[in-house]
């Protein structure tokens, strides 16, 4: 998967999520909705990293795909450093954190979605 198409799908995530979770379920800090919009992340994030990595000839291993599934934020950076080296590891940690933002930002839109549709229904 590139990593545009990546993008794309985690913003559309994170607006659904974001939807569903104030629509629904308004004040439930962690609603039953979220594990599942969690699942859908941490499939397309691995999703990302196979293709990455295919990309890259990195060859992948049993503990670091597990890893990249369970425990993504701690395991993408060590993902990147191996294959990229330090200069390009720390670059692609600093796009992660932009990603990471860029879906926060998605999720308070789609919150704040929901909340318009609400007052409108």
């Amino acid at each position: 998967m590139s990593f545009n198409i990546a993008l794309l799908c985690l913003i559309v995530t994170g607006l659904l999520d974001g939807f569903a979770r104030q629509y629904f379920y308004p004040g439930v800090d962690f609603p039953p909705t979220s594990l599942w919009f969690s699942l859908a992340i941490a499939f397309l994030g691995f999703a990302w990293y196979v293709g990455d990595s295919n990309w890259r000839n990195y060859q992948r291993n049993l503990l670091l795909n597990i890893c990249i599934i369970g425990f993504g934020l701690i395991a993408l950076p060590y993902y990147f450093f191996r294959s990229r080296g330090l200069k390009g590891g720390l670059q692609a940690t600093l796009v992660l954190i932009g990603v990471l933002i860029t879906w926060a930002v998605a999720l308070i839109a789609g919150e704040q979605l929901a909340l318009l549709v609400g007052q409108r229904g």
